[in-house]
């Protein structure tokens, strides 16, 4: 399995071609006639690479460039900057286990959850994320993907105020690890919170991703929300329990 990346060629809007061929120059080292043929019109593939936060980190700089991107896995596109309109800058876990795409705007927080490996967000904007981990050694052994994503969504939807689960939890595509996505709101301070809540599960962990905005924008924030998802990565394992466990106990 290795990721493509494609150069479209297709400016981003409000970049001139003089400032996108400067990115080519001055960050990818390109002379004139390797930019020339790479302008020459037609999509090229320009980078094959194993991760896929490695393929974020090169399709990020283009975009801060001013050039649209498309990637490609088993010769599917899975990303397309042009429809996305933006591109996302990948954070690492504080225990460097794992990693995600988040806007640029996003900023690192330590004041959302205690147990959280990864906690950021846009305070302007009221968008954020949280990331737990939970050792699969520390629960029963039969325990799947799906009945720990309903244990766990079921203590939140305990703990806020007017915790309603809206959808799932639902099998959904992922490029590598099992990954259950579910919807739930509840109020925060009289307003309607809206979250979106995704469960992956590797070797030895069970990885939860909770973003959530208020309820009057998550419309136009699902599909930056579903990008997020789409750029979890796993770094490396690790067997021992982190501070972000979250007990949870297999539902009857």
């Amino acid at each position: 399995m290795s990721f493509e990346i494609v150069f479209t060629g297709v400016l981003r809007e409000g970049f001139s071609r003089r400032q996108g061929i400067d990115t080519l120059c001055h960050r990818f080292g390109l002379n004139f006639e390797q930019v020339k043929r790479l302008l020459s019109g037609s999509r090229q593939v320009i980078k094959r690479v194993e991760k896929r936060q490695q393929a974020d980190e090169v399709m990020y700089t283009l975009w801060q460039g001013g050039w649209n991107t498309e990637l490609l896995l088993d010769n599917c596109v899975i990303f397309r900057s042009e429809v996305a309109q933006t591109c996302l800058k990948r954070q690492y876990s504080s225990d460097q286990a794992v990693s995600i795409g988040l806007p640029d705007v996003w900023q690192c927080r330590d004041d959302l959850n205690p147990r959280a490996v990864l906690q950021a967000g846009d305070g302007d904007r009221h968008q954020y994320v949280v990331i737990l981990k939970q050792a699969r050694q520390e629960l029963p052994p039969a325990l799947t993907l799906p009945s720990y994503a309903t244990a766990q969504l079921q203590q939140c939807l305990a703990r806020v105020e007017e915790g309603q689960l809206l959808s799932g939890p639902s099998p959904s595509e992922s490029e590598t690890l099992p990954l259950y996505v579910s919807e739930m709101s509840a109020k925060l301070d009289g307003t309607s919170i809206h979250y979106i809540v995704a469960h992956f599960q590797s070797q030895h962990n069970f990885y939860a991703i909770f973003l959530w905005c208020e309820g009057n924008t998550f419309d136009e924030q699902r599909k930056l929300f579903s990008q997020i998802i789409s750029s979890f990565c796993l770094e490396k394992e690790m067997l021992q329990v982190a501070e972000s466990t979250v007990e949870v106990t297999e539902p009857s």
